[in-house]
């Protein structure tokens, strides 16, 4: 389970997450621009699909070098261009949305919920415009 490191942590205290306690740990640290450049770049070559160059960097900018974010956007990146080749701007559009809504949801908001502050994403319409500019 790729997460924030203090909700990580602190779920193999909880009775109810057992599996956990079995689990392997290891931390990681951000990603860097660079690196999830790479990473997307190199998952659209294996897969045979294509993808334009500025859909690329936005799709890597959108995640603030998480890992577990990362995964989320390459996850619906290949669910909204399922049945094509081609990754479109507009599947780069709703699923970095839906990615950062999951990760907000799921993550940042279990971390608030233990009382970690000053862990927030830009609101994802911001950014993604933002990063379309850039």
């Amino acid at each position: 389970m790729a997460g924030l490191p203090n909700s990580v942590s602190s779920l193999p205290s909880n009775d109810g997450i057992s599996f956990l306690e079995k689990a392997s740990h290891r931390r990681l640290g951000n990603v860097s621009q660079a690196e999830a450049e790479v990473a997307l770049r190199r998952t659209i070559k294996f897969s045979g699909k294509d993808m334009g160059e500025a859909d690329l960097l936005t799709a890597a900018r959108s995640t603030l070098g998480y890992p577990y974010l990362m995964q989320l956007v390459r996850y619906h990146l290949w669910e909204f261009s399922a049945d094509r080749n081609t990754i479109s701007f507009d599947d780069v559009h709703d699923g970095v949305l839906i990615a950062r809504r999951e990760f907000e949801g799921c993550v940042l908001e279990l971390t608030r919920r233990r009382g970690v502050v000053g862990v927030d994403l830009p609101l994802p319409k911001d950014y993604v415009a933002r990063a379309l500019v850039e």
